[in-house]
Order: C-alpha cells, then structure tokens, then sequence
C-alpha cells in the first residue's frame, strides 16, 4: 500500500513541476509539443490517480460480504491491464514525436526540463496503477481468506509508511537528475580590468586583427567573433573581448552547439555590454536564435532571451546604446482595425539585466517612425497630428515624453513648404538639416539642436554639410569651387570652426571617416583640391591621406598603415583602429 501512495505522490508531484517549470512561450509559438505532452501526462496521472482513490476509498468495507467489494475484486485485474497500456501508449509513435519536439523546446537556459518531469510522471502513475492491481488483488480476496491466515506480529502500517517514504525520496531524486539543466556555456572571465584612456594622438602600429571577424567597439577595448578557437570544438563561435592598448584578450565566452550570427555593443567603458545573436545547431546547447548579453569588459554571461525580429536580418534592436536596447516588434494584425496602418510596439530592455523598462505603441503612416539615442534620451521622428512637430525625445528609461523639437523653434513656418529632418544624433545634440524650396533649387541648412532643451544651438551657412565626429564635434563640407567642397572641424563646446586645408570631392556621398583623440581629430582628406574635369571613376580611385588637426588647427600627415584600400576609421579604449582590406590596423 505504500508504494502505491508514494508512486502516486511521486507522479502528481512531477506532473505539478513539469506545469509551473514549462518554459514560456518565448521561442516558439505557443510550445505546442510541450503543451501537448503536458496534456497527455495531466491525463495518465488523472486516471490513476482517480482509480487509486476509488479503490483505496472502498477498503474500508472489504470485510463485509458486498456487491461493492465483489465488484471490485472482480475488476481489480483491470488493473495491470490499464497499468500495462498506459506504458505502451508512452511508445506510440506520435506521443514519442510530442517527447522529442518538447525536448527541443525545452533546451533553453533555466529551463525547468518539463518533458522530463512529465515522463517520470507519466511512468510512476502508470506504476502506481501496476501495484495498486497487486494490492487489490490480495485485499479484495473473500473474507474467509483472511480468517484463516496466522496472525502477523508485524506492523503493516509502519510498513506502509516507510515505503512510501522510500518511494518518495527515490522519487524526488529522480525529478532533481532528469531536471537538471547543466550549464550549457563555457569561458573565462576576467577581473579587476582597467580601462586604458582614448590615445592623445595616433601613434605606431601596435597589432593588427583580421578583418573577416566580426569586431565590435566594447568594454576595455574591443570584442570579436573567433570561428576556430583553441578552446572549443570545430564549428563553434566564440567570442571573445581584448585591450585595446595591447591586444591581449581578457575573456573569452561560448555556448555549447551555437554560432554566432550578429553581434553589436552598447559602448565602451566598465557598464558596456556586449549582444550578440547565436544560431544553435547542436542538440546540447539551447534552441532557436537567441540574443545572449556579456559583460563587455569581464565577460560575465549577464541574460539570455529569444526576441522577436520583426523579420529583419539585422536583429531586433533600433537603438542600442548604453541605457536602452530599443528592440522593435510587430503587433499582430488582429490587435488593429483591418484598414489601419501597420503598427509597431517598442520595448525598451535594460542593457545590463534584458528586462523590460517600458513600451510604446506606435502607427506607421507615410513617413517610417525613426528613433535614433542623444545622452539619456531617445529622438523619435514620425508622423504626427501636429505639423509643427519635428521629433519627439522620450527619457531613454522611463519612455517619458521629455519635450519636442518643433520647427517653429528653428525658425521654420509651420504652413510653408520648407522641409526639416533630423540626419543624427550624438552626445546630447541633433543635427538637422532645413531644406527650403527656391526657384531653381533647393537651399540647404545644417542646424545643430541642443536635445535636452530642444532649442538651436548653433546654425551653419546656407550650404554647409555637417556630419557628427562625436558628441564634441563635428566635420563640415562647405563649397569652396566646382567640383570640391573644403573642410572644417566645428568644436560644439567653443562654437568654433577649425580650418583643415583640405579637400573632398563634392558628389561624395558618403561621409569621410573623421575620429575624435584625446587631444586631437584624425581623418581622411585631400590637399589638393577636386574640379570639374574629375571624372567619377578617378575621384573614386583617389587615395585621401590620413591627418590628424589639433585643437589649434596644426595639420600633420599620418603615415598610412594600410598596403590596400582603407574604409574605416575607430576610436577604442587605447586605440585607433584603421580598417584596411585584410586586416584592422591598431595604432597607439
């Protein structure tokens, strides 16, 4: 009788784990096989335990000559027959193809392994039933049976207790093996890591990184994607975070069965973060796509989630930054009205713990909704009621409307057919760009915006193109003859605009990369200056020298650590970083 009444508690205690320790719906739609064994397993435990209730309940009268207690012995062999078809239902084909898709669906970190504890709850009720058949078949036996055995000196209750007891134990022990979920990550982190300071100048070259992995701007210096690390086996990422002074690596982390597809940082510094987004290929890792957050100057694994991109390649993120990640998400069509415009829901996550801090509902019109971060705040341009609006800056952790930029405060009539846009943000400012209709064309303003007051800080010539350096400058292309525009560095602290004496090709699309040092800027640009006669193939194949400009406006020429073309230039903790061809130069 005990085994049974352990069998039984062991069973609804499992059934009762796998429930409230389901992982939730996070990775996949509504965990359909895990819901479904679950369902399966709520059944078999339910049946026996109703069949141990009946038949314990109609113990009390076996000693009287009943219809009920025939009844009962007559059926008690059922039993072991309901015991024996529950076990084999357990290897029907489709319950075994439920089992496997819940296992997949339950291969995430912390996850409480439902499918295991519903097996052994399926099992031990199927048990429980198997002996109850046994129990029965002894205590239902006529009762003339039971006068003429020898009277027992032992004590059945204490028996009984004692192996419930035992059941129990072993019970508890092997929901705790099955549930186990050992860590399903590998690394080494790092300690009492200090962070060097941004160059004063740039330097020699000090080490170099291939440039076929991905690199990110994290931590104490940078972090990248190894995809054939010493430390784990072939075909599994790691990742892995470096000094940016020396190039020494300080950790390096990986998750066992993954690839790592995207990777982004939120800064630099001791609360930087490191996201990146793994495919799992293996059957010991965990499952899906999911984003996993390190610390990005220790390495320190931080939270796992399985976030919804939108269908976008690119990840989910449109902001990532040192006090939000601002992941974007489409609401279901069944939320809005047939007829509506799309809409999107912004969450807000916390860079350090993933954790919701707020969310914001928005109706995509004619013109995309476009968030961009400035400080502690968020800028967010989109359509609205009021044509006076430009942008609106939301408090980057509370989701708080702070203020709005309109175009009145510029200076822009509202009902005109003047044009105003937000190009970037760095720091606390804006860039703008006021773009006003005339006869043969159209005259162009860069305005630099001061986002905590909303109001303009410094406006340029009808003309100017600025572009932010960083949140304390800006580099700005000014027409100076056909074919060449001139440059200038503006210092948004002094209002001042420093000359270069150099020059980039006016049709140039995109920006020439210019980087901030401590006590300097660096970037590419030409001495001699572009015409008309330069063709568009020529300007493209016209190598632009590296400079670096003082605070006084001192031009002097770097050499040039690239043998092949350059792309890129970047600033990290103890570094310039030059991207080349093959390899990403480090200068110091």
């Amino acid at each position: 009788m005990g085994l049974v009444i352990g069998l039984v508690c062991v069973s609804v205690a499992a059934m009762c784990w796998a429930w409230f320790h389901r992982t939730p719906p996070v990775v996949h739609d509504d965990l359909d096989d895990t819901m479904a064994l679950l369902r399966q397993s709520f059944v078999v435990v339910g049946v026996a335990g109703t069949l141990v209730s009946i038949y314990l309940a109609a113990g009390v009268s076996r000693s009287e000559e009943t219809s009920r207690r025939h009844l009962l012995a007559l059926t008690a062999p059922t039993l072991a027959v309901i015991g024996a078809i529950g076990l084999i239902a357990w290897y029907r084909p489709d319950t075994r193809e439920e089992f496997g898709g819940a296992a997949y669906e339950q291969r995430l970190p912390g996850s409480g392994n439902a499918h295991a504890a519903a097996a052994i709850a399926w099992w031990t009720a199927c048990f429980a039933v198997i002996a109850l058949a046994l129990v029965a078949f002894r205590a239902y036996r006529p009762y003339y049976d039971f006068t003429s055995e020898p009277e027992s000196p032992r004590k059945p209750a204490i028996r009984a207790v004692a192996a419930a007891m035992a059941v129990l134990l072993a019970g508890g022990i092997a929901v705790g093996i099955a549930t186990y979920d050992s860590p399903w990550y590998d690394g080494q982190t790092a300690s009492d890591v200090s962070v060097p300071s941004i160059p004063d100048r740039p330097g020699q070259v000090r080490y170099a990184v291939d440039s076929q992995q991905s690199l990110v701007v994290a931590g104490a210096g940078y972090a990248v994607v190894n995809e054939a690390s010493d430390d784990v086996p072939d075909g599994q990422d790691t990742i892995e975070g470096y000094n940016g002074a020396t190039g020494e690596r300080l950790w390096w982390f990986t998750a066992r069965g993954t690839t790592v597809t995207s990777i982004w940082s939120t800064g630099v510094g001791a609360s930087s973060v490191v996201v990146a987004r793994v495919f799992a290929y293996g059957s010991d890792g965990p499952s899906g796509n999911p984003y996993i957050a390190l610390d990005a100057t220790t390495g320190e694994h931080l939270w796992t989630k399985w976030l919804d991109s939108a269908g976008d390649s690119d990840g989910p993120f449109d902001v990532i930054s040192d006090s939000v990640l601002l992941q974007r998400e489409r609401l279901p069509e069944t939320d809005v009205q047939a007829d509506a415009a799309p809409r999107w829901q912004w969450t807000a996550l916390s860079p350090r713990t993933g954790d919701p801090m707020w969310t914001r509902t928005m109706t995509e019109g004619y013109c995309p909704a476009s968030p961009r971060t400035a400080d502690r705040s968020i800028v967010l341009t989109t359509c609205s009621d009021d044509s006076d609006v430009i942008a609106t800056v939301l408090d980057a952790a509370t989701g708080r409307e702070e203020r709005r930029i309109r175009r009145s405060d510029l200076g822009v009539d509202v009902g005109g057919d003047t044009a105003v846009s937000i190009d970037g943000t760095q720091g606390k400012y804006a860039i703008a760009t006021i773009s006003a209709p005339t006869r043969d064309t159209v005259a162009e303003t860069a305005v630099l915006i001061n986002v905590v007051t909303g109001r303009e800080a410094h406006r340029f010539p009808t003309g100017d193109r600025a572009t932010f350096i960083d949140g304390d400058a800006l580099v700005v292309r000014r027409p100076d003859r056909p074919g060449s525009d001139s440059l200038s560095l503006f210092d948004i602290a002094s209002r001042a605009s420093i000359p270069t004496g150099l020059y980039a090709e006016d049709s140039l699309r995109v920006p020439l990369p210019w980087k901030g040092l401590a006590e300097s800027w660096v970037g590419a640009g030409s001495l001699v200056p572009f015409d008309e006669s330069t063709t568009e193939s020529e300007s493209a194949s016209r190598d632009y020298d590296l400079w670096t400009i003082s605070r006084t406006g001192d031009r002097e020429q770097v050499p040039d650590p690239c043998t092949s073309d350059r792309f890129d230039l970047r600033t990290m903790p103890g570094a310039l970083v030059v991207d080349c061809t093959t390899q990403r130069i480090a200068m110091n």
